[in-house]
Parts: C-alpha cells; structure tokens; sequence
C-alpha cells in the first residue's frame, strides 16, 4: 500500500474561511453519496468564535445543511455537514480510491493522510487535483509506514493538547506556561489536562521505543 500526506487550499471553498481565524477542524468520519451530489462529514470544532464562523459559513454554497451542532467541552463541538459533491476535495478521493485516515483543516487549508492501493490511483488523485482551476497543491508526499503510524497514533484531542503544550514551552525547563494556564486555556481541569498528557506521551515512548529501540 501507498501512504500519502496532502495538503490543498480550496478556493471558494468554506474550509478557506478558517484562514486567520482560531478554528482549527478535524474530520471524524464521512459519507459519501455521489449519486445524490452530497457528503456528509463528521467534524470537530475547536477554537472560540464558534458561533460567530458557523454563522458564516452556513449559507455557503458548498454547504447544504448543517444537521448538527453540539458542544462537547469547552471551545469543542461536534459538528455534521451536508455539503456539496460536485465542487469537494472528497470527490476527488473518492474517485481516485484513495482510503482516508485522517483530515484537518486549519489556516484555510486541508491536510489529508490517505492510502492507496496502487500508484495509478495516486497519479489519479493527483492529477485531479491539479486539473481542478480552484485547487491549489502545497504539498503532495510520500510517507513511509513510521511516520504514518506516528501521525495516527493521537487522538485530535490529545495531539492538540501536545502541539500547544510544545509550543507554549510547556515542556521547557523552566516551563513557560503552567499546567493550569494550559488547562484554562482548554477549558478543563488540571487533572484531566494532565491526564491527556501523560496518556499521549506514553502512546509516543510506546511507538519509539518498540519501534526503533
């Protein structure tokens, strides 16, 4: 099997609006319907303002019906789209077989982890996308089993938890920011913030450790 990591900009497309702003987006599952024109996509919403971006994208022509909208915790909801077939990054794997493992979408761009069967099914994707006017490629990758094992090793809860504690300087010496700090910021207790912490950490040592010791 092929691995491949992808990240697209597409213009027009709701997913931009989440450019400069706080939202960052990760994909659950999805439904694909191509007979009926429709996805149907399962998200994770973090980020503040969540009202304020559904509010503006919900009229949005790739958007057809917001069927859910649910606060999970604090600044994280679940949220399942009805979206447009015809002009989506899901027609074009779809089309291409390609098998999706994981999807973000952040700072108006959406990043792919996926699996192909053969390399012409790749080539197909790829070229789909390229010939699409209002799809622009940033990156098309190779990835080795290692380093897709370490990108599905977290949870979206815990693999935002461990991207901002590393850049906050949680893991410095001195740290740069508390573990209350970190945990107000999430909006939960000190003790479930630690929790995630230490649950992803051992997943890491788990996979490196076994894998390359």
């Amino acid at each position: 099997m092929i691995k491949v990591y992808i990240e697209v900009c597409h213009h027009g497309d709701w997913t931009e609006k989440t450019e400069n702003s706080e939202m960052k987006i990760y994909g659950i599952n999805h439904l694909i319907d191509p007979i009926n024109k429709y996805n149907i996509e399962i998200l994770l919403f973090y980020g503040k303002n969540q009202g304020k971006f559904l509010k503006n994208i919900k009229n949005h022509r790739n958007i057809l019906d917001i069927i859910e909208y649910n606060e999970i915790k604090r600044n994280i909801y679940k949220v399942v789209l009805k979206g447009n077939y015809e002009d989506s990054i899901r027609k074009s794997l779809f089309e291409s077989r390609a098998i999706t493992l994981s999807t973000i979408i952040e700072d108006g761009i959406e990043k792919y982890n996926l699996l192909f069967l053969s390399n012409n099914d790749m080539e197909k994707l790829r070229k789909s996308l390229e010939d699409k006017p209002n799809v622009t490629v940033l990156h098309f990758k190779l990835l080795d089993l290692n380093i897709m094992n370490s990108l599905q090793l977290l949870t979206p809860l815990e693999y935002e938890i461990m991207v901002r504690a590393l850049n906050k300087g949680f893991f410095e010496n001195p740290r740069k920011i508390s573990l209350e700090e970190l945990s107000e910021e999430f909006g939960i207790s000190k003790a479930t913030l630690n929790f995630h912490i230490r649950k992803a950490l051992k997943k890491i040592l788990y996979l490196f450790l076994y894998q390359y010791g």
